[in-house]
């Protein structure tokens, strides 16, 4: 495995693996300080060369969204909002309510040689105003190697 990304978390977080991995990569990183509150990232193989490939940052968010309300146990998805935050990444930003509580999430999602980087940001939502600063500062630090293609 030869995948280049980096970010920078607050030094509680403490990497582990999912028990079913379901991606090419995928790490967690977790916190015994606040349930709820995690940071993840996965690495899928992709037939484009950058996000813009899959649509706008609105376009992306519609199939995010399209698959969060799909899942098990989810009721509702309420997008917040979405952005080109350059690099060749877009930013997401939504709500998710379901039978384990509400969860506010933000997602980066950027292509790379091939492969799909997705970093998922997940925080109850009743700790969302707390932690809010935090998570938009750290996710500005993720990055991945771009091969820009025009």
């Amino acid at each position: 495995k030869n995948f280049s990304y980096s970010l920078n978390l607050p030094p509680v977080f403490t990497p582990g693996n999912k028990p079913l991995q379901t991606h090419v990569d995928e790490m967690l990183f977790t916190t015994s300080n606040v349930l709820g509150y995690s940071y993840g990232i996965t690495i899928d193989p992709v037939r484009i060369n950058s996000i813009s490939q899959f649509g706008t940052p609105e376009e992306v968010a519609a199939r995010v969204v399209g698959v969060e309300v799909n899942r098990d146990g989810v009721f509702d998805v309420t997008l917040n909002s979405t952005a080109d935050v350059g690099h060749g990444q877009y930013q997401l930003d939504y709500v998710s309510s379901g039978k384990r509580g509400i969860k506010h999430l933000v997602n980066r999602v950027g292509v790379d040689s091939g492969m799909l980087y997705v970093l998922t940001v997940s925080c109850k939502d009743k700790d969302w105003a707390v932690y809010k600063d935090e998570i938009e500062s750290v996710v500005k630090t993720f990055s991945i190697s771009i091969n820009e293609v025009m």
